[in-house]
Formats: structure tokens, sequence, C-alpha cells
């Protein structure tokens, strides 16, 4: 699952979305697939593909999505199931209700004020 191309331009996927997930399991399981394991700079360079800062790859572990081994990172099978399932996700649309700043559409930004002395 690659990210969707505009213009000839990647777009990279929101980090933690469904799309991030899949497309960094994905390349792990294709090194895999070559009965090797994933090295540091290959799980970097998936993450960083991916939208995601590779320091962020720690929770796949804590989620026993992959293991680290003496030869490098493997996929678990939660892993591979994650990867399917992800692979299967649609791509991420934008949310009607979030302005870009991240605040709910039609909701003005308030300040919180003191009360007037009394």
């Amino acid at each position: 699952m690659a990210p969707s191309v505009q213009g000839g331009l990647r777009a990279v996927p929101t980090p933690g979305s469904a799309q991030s997930m899949g497309i960094l399991l994905e390349r792990i399981a294709e090194v895999n697939a070559q009965g090797r394991a994933a090295t540091a700079a290959e799980v970097s360079r998936s993450a960083k593909e991916a939208g995601m800062d590779p320091r962020g790859t720690a929770g796949y572990y804590a989620a026993a999505l992959l293991v680290l081994k003496n030869d490098g990172r493997w996929l678990t099978e939660a892993g591979r199931s994650a990867s399917k399932s992800s692979s299967r996700a649609r791509p991420e649309q934008p949310d009607p209700t979030v302005e870009s700043k991240g605040r709910p559409a039609g909701r003005p930004f308030r300040v919180w004020q003191s009360p007037a002395p009394t």
C-alpha cells in the first residue's frame, strides 16, 4: 500500500493512521519475505516514508506487532494480521468537522478570562 500520488508528489499519510501503519508494516513484511530481518536503517527509512518519526515505532514492539531478535526486526503474527487489515483500509479523507488548525469547524477559539472582581 503506497501513499497516493497527486501531481507527481507523494502524499504523506497522517502519522498513526491505518495508512501510515500499513506502509511501515508492509515494508518490514517485504524484507522478512526475503528470509531476513529488517535492519534499524530499513525500519527508520520505512517510518519516514510512512510519515512517522522513526522513534514512533517503539509502540509497534509494545503492541507485539514487531519483535526484535538478534538478527533484526521481524513481524509477529499480529503484525502480519494488522498489515493485511490496514492494507484494506480506505485512504484517508479529510475530516470535514475539523478546521486546519485542529479546532472543530464552526466553533471559535476562546481565551479563558478570569471573572471580574466583585
